[in-house]
């Protein structure tokens, strides 16, 4: 695991934790405290995936997990065509091939 994390505080004295360099695996861990999933296309055509987690004023964010364009494509068919997934607190989402959430 090479993950790096950066704590930050905002204009309302929220605290946020930026989480860097984590895998889908990581992702799959994280996601059992429910919250957001996201996977995102940048402009250098790069695909993405996130997941976000908030509780009070604190906000845990895993940032930018690389996947490659056929699983983008396929998450967002299995999302529905939806960027995102609102992910219920204890349910453990499952890989499929180890590259796709269901």
């Amino acid at each position: 695991m090479n993950m790096k994390s950066r704590i930050r505080f905002d204009a309302y004295n929220d605290l946020w934790v930026d989480v860097t360099g984590c895998s889908i695996h990581d992702l799959q861990r994280a996601s059992l405290m429910g919250g957001n999933m996201l996977v995102y296309h940048l402009i250098d055509d790069e695909y993405r995936i996130g997941f976000t987690y908030t509780e009070g004023r604190v906000t845990v964010q895993f940032l930018g997990c690389v996947i490659t364009e056929e699983q983008f494509n396929t998450q967002m068919k299995l999302w529905g065509n939806e960027s995102w997934k609102k992910i219920a607190p204890g349910t453990e989402l499952l890989l499929l091939d180890n590259q796709y959430f269901i």
